[in-house]
């Protein structure tokens, strides 16, 4: 098994967007693309944590795994990090016949907004991806456990309005289109 760490996926902003690549020994041709994120933060630092233990996982099944670091929040609104990820997919694909993998085996996977981003890529009209596994994401952030109540309602969540890019003094109808617009369910 080989790692290659901080392989750049894209550039933007002066900024450099960066992936590790995970290849198992014996290779199945099929990846994971796998969001590291928590509350829509992502650094090297979280590889370390958990990591570990989901590349041996899948890359003992013959996956490839392309850990994926994005832009965090505050500075990168959710829907730059979207972008972001499913830019990273797209490096994927572009870059296929490099790390042994067919496109048509590619699929998303992440925990906590990690998964949220996976379900947002998985979901899209355009999805680049054949299979996705989202652990514990958020999924509907206009009706947060119950009809209406959006996510920045909850106190405890007021920490997200920055990466959401919610104006918590827009009127109510604009504040809930966009929380349905950044909803995987939706």
């Amino acid at each position: 098994q080989t790692r290659t760490q901080d392989v750049i996926y894209m550039k933007a902003g002066g900024t450099a967007f960066t992936m590790d690549v995970f290849q198992p020994a014996k290779p199945n041709k099929a990846a994971v693309v796998f969001m590291v994120s928590g509350g829509w933060m992502s650094d090297h630092s979280m590889l370390k944590s958990f990591g570990p233990d989901i590349e041996k996982v899948f890359a003992d099944a013959g996956f490839t795994v392309f850990e994926v670091v994005h832009g965090a929040q505050p500075r990168f609104k959710v829907t730059e990090i979207v972008e972001q990820v499913r830019t990273a997919v797209r490096f994927v694909h572009a870059h296929a016949a490099d790390y042994g993998i067919e496109t048509n085996r590619v699929g998303v996977s992440g925990i906590s907004s990690g998964g949220h981003l996976a379900l947002m890529i998985a979901g899209s009209p355009d999805s680049p991806v054949n299979a996705v596994a989202a652990i514990a994401p958020p999924t509907d952030l206009a009706n947060w456990g119950k009809p209406g109540f959006v996510l920045i309602d909850d106190p405890q969540m007021a920490m997200f309005i920055p990466a959401l890019g919610i104006d918590p003094k827009a009127p109510r109808n604009d504040i809930e289109a966009l929380a349905r617009k950044l909803s995987p369910i939706t």
